[in-house]
């Protein structure tokens, strides 16, 4: 009789030892889910960002805009001045539109003498002090100043000539730069040089 007791002690702790083991052991599986989630959900969330840094980079790496057509100057023969710089621009396949308006929108000016950070100002009229630029709209479906999807805008130059010529004046073979800054998208550059006789009307390659 004192056997079997004995006996039945022994097989109640070896059953209480293994339900004590399947409680740790599923305690560390549950742990390890755990961790494995949160491991996951920390990639996951990585791999979006990632991929929203990416596109960010790519938006801001591709220009919005492209040319429509040819660059075009005139100028006074007499002087010897180029008066006008004229070019269309369209949106580029896929883009996103582009706000024209004065505060969303930089052109910058350079020649070989003289820069400027923007030139793109109200009241922009011909023959100016210093050269200013403004927008003319072509095609614009929805009268926002937005360059949207088959939308066409033009984008006009005035140099200083005659007397007013003191400060970014362009003359004979004399390299200028133009760039369009919008406020999202790479910048458009335009690089130019006017040729060795100047004349009325000039498509510039």
């Amino acid at each position: 009789m004192m056997g079997e007791q004995k006996t039945m002690r022994k097989n109640s702790r070896k059953g209480l030892t293994g339900i004590e083991t399947a409680i740790i052991l599923i305690a560390f599986v549950i742990v390890a889910s755990a961790f494995a989630f949160a491991v996951l959900n920390i990639g996951f969330q990585s791999t979006q960002k990632a991929q929203d840094v990416i596109a960010e980079g790519m938006k801001q790496s591709t220009s919005n805009l492209e040319l429509d057509g040819a660059v075009v100057a005139k100028a006074n023969t007499t002087s010897g001045n180029v008066t006008e710089i004229r070019f269309t621009v369209k949106l580029s396949a896929g883009k996103t539109p582009i706000d024209f308006s004065l505060d969303r929108l930089v052109i910058s000016f350079t020649t070989e003498n003289y820069f400027s950070a923007n030139i793109y100002t109200a009241g922009c009229a011909p023959n100016p002090t210093n050269p200013c630029a403004k927008i003319i709209t072509i095609i614009d479906k929805y009268t926002n100043l937005a360059l949207d999807s088959g939308d066409k805008f033009e984008v006009v130059i005035y140099l200083p000539d005659g007397a007013a010529a003191t400060s970014g004046s362009l003359g004979e073979n004399d390299t200028f730069r133009i760039e369009l800054k919008p406020a999202e998208g790479s910048v458009m550059t335009v690089v130019r040089t006017t040729p060795l006789v100047l004349q009325d009307v000039m498509f510039l390659t």
